[in-house]
């Protein structure tokens, strides 16, 4: 649980980026404990991308603020990297930092133990995405990729695609180092395959992307947090 026992400490969430379309909401409550007794509080606000926000402001003097829960929706087009911090008069300690996709929760609470905050599209290493139409002609709306294997049957032109996040641990809608993603591309057009958030592809930044001609499979594997290395696949067996 963390408690502010001083005028000098606060929570603040602070993002890895800057939103693609929306802020994120964040709702955060807390029990102030004063001389006079205990009484429930409340927050409510929104993110500001790579600036930090007071989601736990600090208490008064002669008061204690004891956090239950902090939550952050994640109602944006792109995964954010959210850090909740502890601020102790301008020293900043990292309470908790996970890669968020669009759509997903991040979730503080203190009977929380070894459990990653849950973030959504689910990323299923042994799933099969069938017949997916490519969106968006940026990173910010390209189609996220949640299968081990994707087969694109609809290329509007300009349209893409965007890695999972890439992560140290197992996590909900997240991949981990060394898994290997194949796209196949049967549409008309070619499809641009963009690194999600600050990854790379074949060294190349994720918000340029590389491109999967019309007809063409390719293997991604995740070889780092941040890095994709791409391989052609061959044609058919036959």
């Amino acid at each position: 649980m963390a408690i502010l026992d001083a005028t000098t400490k606060s929570l603040r969430i602070i993002l890895g980026e800057a939103k693609g379309t929306l802020d994120c909401d964040i709702v955060a409550f807390w029990g102030a404990q004063t001389g006079t007794g205990f009484q429930p509080a409340s927050n409510d606000l929104v993110s500001n991308g790579t600036t930090a926000v007071t989601v736990v402001p600090a208490p008064g003097a002669g008061e204690q603020r004891q956090v239950n829960e902090v939550r952050l929706f994640n109602n944006d087009t792109i995964t954010h990297n959210v850090t909740l911090q502890f601020d102790n008069g301008g020293t900043i300690r990292v309470l908790e930092a996970t890669p968020i996709a669009a759509g997903g929760e991040f979730l503080y609470t203190p009977t929380r133990i070894n459990e990653q905050s849950t973030a959504r599209p689910v990323y299923l290493a042994n799933a099969v995405s069938n017949a997916v139409t490519l969106t968006g002609t940026s990173q910010a709306g390209a189609l996220p990729i949640v299968a081990g294997d994707t087969f694109i049957s609809s290329t509007p032109t300009n349209t893409g695609a965007v890695m999972p996040p890439i992560g140290t641990v197992v996590a909900t809608g997240t991949v981990q180092i060394g898994t290997g993603l194949r796209i196949w591309n049967a549409g008309a057009h070619t499809g641009t395959i963009y690194g999600n958030g600050a990854q790379t592809i074949d060294t190349i930044a994720g918000t340029i992307g590389v491109p999967l001609s019309a007809g063409n499979r390719a293997l991604f594997v995740a070889n780092s947090a941040t890095t994709w290395i791409s391989a052609l696949l061959g044609t058919i067996s036959s």
